[in-house]
């Protein structure tokens, strides 16, 4: 009885399987099921790739390898070495996420899903595959980090404002410059979606503060005052003199916090768009600035329901928890 290579319980998230027995027999059957391919490899290189159906092993279905193996004397004789491969050529979904930068330099750190599948297993198979003894969770792994390298790589072109505004438009822009590469290791990329997008407390400030229509002079008013406050705050004498004002981010962080301004000395909030002191109203920013009319109270309850970020990958943190429920990172 013909001795049969198969791959028999195939998972939906497993990429690849090896045939356990690198010696293979002529008159033997492969057996390759629904959304499988079979690869033959020889010397590290994968030659002859086998279809949905049984194949019987004979030199006329195995062209490439025949042609190997006619430079060896005997050729024909049974059994002769070979690995064959099995490929799941069914639709994968990986996660990425990293760190990177913006064509304006700002800091970036994103996290979200990727869709694939093999398109050609010859290509796939000696890009990634050949020459090394990978498992699915190595394939996995390699792809991902693949993926993840070349959005960094991509995302340096754009614009900060443009990628965290225009996330949609991003996500079709990057899966369009990816799916060329995707390509040259064989796979076809499918879809492309970010969960999350972020920048450092700093640069989301900037956002912020740009989108609220504050000037190029206005940001660096207010971050000229807050590098002064965190230096008079870090001064023995200077701290109790600089208490009657905090800044604005300063402000929202106690908004988000339930402090009481009045109980650590607080009277006025720095006004982010002039950076003229605006007394507090009941414990709060006033509705408008008194310096420059713009409003501050609105502004101030927007950012501080914002959402909160890891600071590893980017993601959203979700409740109270001490690790980041997406890469582990702790919080």
């Amino acid at each position: 009885m013909p001795e049969i290579i198969e791959w028999k319980h195939m998972r939906k998230n497993e990429i690849i399987f090896r045939w356990p027995n690198d010696t293979v027999k002529w008159g033997s059957q492969c057996l390759v099921r629904e959304n499988q391919n079979a690869i033959f490899f020889r010397d590290g290189k994968g030659l002859d790739v086998m279809g949905v159906g049984r194949h019987t092993i004979t030199t006329a279905n195995v062209p490439i390898l025949t042609g190997i193996l006619r430079r060896i004397a005997g050729f024909s004789k049974s059994p002769f070495t070979a690995e064959v491969l099995f490929l799941n050529m069914t639709k994968f979904q990986g996660k990425f996420g990293g760190k990177g930068q913006t064509k304006d330099l700002a800091p970036l750190k994103f996290h979200g899903e990727f869709w694939f599948e093999v398109e050609d297993p010859q290509i796939f198979a000696n890009e990634i595959v050949a020459g090394q003894n990978y498992t699915t969770q190595d394939v996995t792994e390699f792809i991902r980090s693949k993926f993840t390298e070349l959005v960094i790589d991509e995302l340096s072109d754009y614009k900060l404002v443009d990628t965290m505004t225009r996330l949609d438009e991003t996500s079709m822009k990057l899966q369009t410059r990816l799916a060329d590469k995707f390509e040259e290791y064989g796979m076809k990329l499918l879809d492309v979606a970010f969960a999350g997008v972020d920048t450092t407390p700093e640069y989301r400030e900037r956002l912020f503060f740009t989108a609220q229509g504050v000037s190029g002079d206005g940001l660096l008013t207010a971050e000229t005052l807050r590098r002064s406050a965190e230096a008079m705050g870090q001064g023995s004498g200077a701290a109790s003199a600089g208490a009657s004002i905090v800044l604005f981010p300063q402000m929202i962080e106690m908004m988000r916090q339930s402090q009481k301004p009045a109980d650590m000395g607080v009277t006025a909030v720095a006004c982010p768009f002039c950076g003229e002191p605006a007394p507090l109203s009941r414990g709060k920013p006033p509705k408008f600035c008194p310096n420059c009319g713009k409003e501050l109270r609105k502004a101030a309850q927007q950012a501080a329901k914002a959402k909160k970020f890891c600071p590893e990958c980017g993601a959203p943190v979700k409740g109270k928890g001490k690790f980041c429920s997406e890469c582990g990172a702790k919080l």
